[in-house]
């Protein structure tokens, strides 16, 4: 799956799951983006304070921050710094004190003392807090339940808010890869092949065909989907998220009149459809096919971007089609 579109899901469950849940989601991410800055503050965080000397946790990180090239100096500052964030996410007040349990105990204080305060809750018909808490005893107890609750709700805020500020940190990061779309062993595997294409049947048959008959990959269009009372927006993503690849077959349908100039264009849903899988895929897993005709323009900011062009048959473009699945691991 798309990192990006993880971690989105693990922005949308800090407030719909336990933290402790999103945070081991959010590991996995980091480590397939070898940001292990951000593995490690996340990982300290389902460790007991106490125990994170012992916990080789420090180990792990410094190995895979060596298989960058990192020196020992170099890792050993990484560190404090990641200390030192997650130290002050976990401060409890002016006297400068942590908490200093993992995040499942955490989670686990809160449930116990959201339950002993919900005995203590104040039974009704009581005319007045004074009256019920006449046994001060009793009160200092609630009052005890109440403070311990405050206290810990804001430390587990304070880290739900750094656990949110490092999920933007891994968005930008994953947006920023030169390949978007970071392929795992099963999207490798993936045989989908999907077809962008105007009103030229022809030419996306014989692609379908060669895909199929000469490279035993599965040929994605659309058109031939079933729709199962989706919207045509919500079909196509349904059944591009599952491609591996992409090609575009520019066949210039559209007549286009701008400034008095004629010319001939490609359907705008072959543009829309072709930028969605530059972000999903990344360039180098989109190719476009263009048929060349007299008379017709490319959208500006295509213009540079290698394309193979035929004149009459896909097939003139045979080899480099078959270079281009080769390069990506298709075939």
């Amino acid at each position: 799956m798309n990192p990006v579109v993880q971690i989105t899901q693990c922005i949308d469950g800090l407030d719909n799951e336990k933290l402790s849940k999103t945070i081991i989601k959010a590991m996995a991410i980091a480590l397939l983006l070898e940001a292990y800055d951000d593995w490690l503050f996340l990982k300290m965080q389902t460790i007991n304070h106490d125990q994170l000397k012992s916990s080789h946790v420090m180990d792990e990180y410094g190995a895979m921050q060596s298989k960058k090239g990192l020196s020992t100096e170099e890792i050993a500052c990484k560190e404090e710094l990641v200390l030192s964030k997650y130290m002050n996410c976990r401060i409890t007040g002016i006297d400068g004190q942590i908490q200093a349990s993992s995040i499942i105990g955490i989670e686990s204080s809160l449930e116990t003392l959201e339950k002993e305060s919900a005995i203590f809750e104040m039974p009704e018909g009581m005319a007045s807090v004074d009256i019920y808490f006449k046994d001060q005893s009793y009160k200092k107890t609630k009052l005890k339940i109440l403070e311990d609750e405050t206290s810990l709700k804001k430390i587990y805020g304070q880290i739900k808010a750094s656990i949110g500020d490092v999920l933007t940190n891994m968005a930008v990061l994953a947006n920023s890869k030169e390949q978007s779309y970071i392929l795992g062993d099963d999207d490798v595997k993936c045989q989908n092949v999907f077809i962008i294409h105007g009103h030229n049947e022809a030419k996306w048959r014989e692609l379908c065909s060669i895909l199929k008959d000469d490279f035993g990959l599965n040929p994605i269009v659309l058109m031939e989907q079933p729709g199962q009372g989706r919207t045509i927006i919500e079909k196509f993503e349904n059944f591009a998220k599952t491609s591996a690849y992409a090609f575009a077959i520019f066949t210039h349908d559209d007549i286009v009149v701008n400034g008095g100039k004629e010319y001939l264009q490609v359907r705008p849903n072959v543009i829309f459809e072709l930028g969605w899988f530059y972000a999903r895929l990344g360039r180098k897993r989109v190719c476009i096919l263009d048929q060349s005709k007299e008379g017709s323009e490319i959208f500006s900011d295509l213009q540079g971007i290698e394309r193979y062009t035929f004149d009459k048959d896909v097939k003139e473009v045979y080899k480099e089609i078959a270079l281009e699945l080769k390069e990506s691991g298709l075939v």
